[in-house]
């Protein structure tokens, strides 16, 4: 009987250790965690409407909480810089996704640990931070490198404005096939502008 409860009990444990990691972030901002909890909802969308079976949507879900959590790791006077990145700080910038990865307890599953290491890939290779390229890339990474650029387009920032849903659905399309996989996008289209609803796992 215990073999039986352990996998959810872990998947639990997971979760939960992620939902604490989002609340730590950033002092526990409400943004902060309105983007982390956005992102999963919305990668969950995703992932449901592409079929994809529920052991993976929890990858997703986990995946999608703790896809940030690298950025405590950072300077955050350069996290938080009003105007434009030079390139050494772009470069510090970009070490979140591996370093978040990194710095994830040996039990977090390494399923769940490949969405925050490979959120930032890109399909045509461009990316980081091995430059990796379409189905090389986990599709949970796929899916949540999706769902968190379109949140992050309707977030005001520190260098920028929020952007009209319309605005950002374009350019989420405008970069089917060469930032995000075609098929997630199209998946994001068929459910963009509907309020999530599935539980995150």
């Amino acid at each position: 009987m215990s073999s039986m409860l352990e996998p959810a009990t872990h998947r639990a444990d997971v979760l939960t250790t992620a939902i604490g990691a989002v609340r730590t972030w950033q002092g526990s901002t409400a943004a902060a965690d309105e983007h982390a909890f956005a992102v999963a909802a919305l990668a969950i969308e995703i992932a449901d409407e592409l079929g994809v079976a529920r052991d993976r949507r929890f990858t997703i879900a986990a995946g999608a909480l703790l896809h940030d959590i690298g950025k405590l790791l950072l300077d955050q006077q350069v996290l938080c810089k009003p105007g434009p990145l030079d390139d050494d700080e772009r470069s510090h910038i970009q070490t979140h996704a591996a370093a978040g990865a990194a710095s994830l307890a040996d039990d977090v599953p390494e399923t769940i640990r490949a969405v925050v290491r490979f959120h930032h890939e890109r399909w045509d290779g461009s990316g980081y931070p091995e430059g990796i390229c379409a189905s090389a890339i986990p599709l949970e990474a796929r899916i949540v490198a999706v769902a968190d650029a379109f949140q992050a387009m309707l977030e005001d920032r520190p260098y920028r404005h929020a952007r009209t849903q319309d605005d950002a659905v374009h350019e989420v399309l405008r970069s089917a096939g060469t930032q995000f996989d075609p098929e997630c996008v199209q998946a994001f289209v068929r459910v963009a502008g509907t309020a999530p609803s599935r539980s995150l796992i």
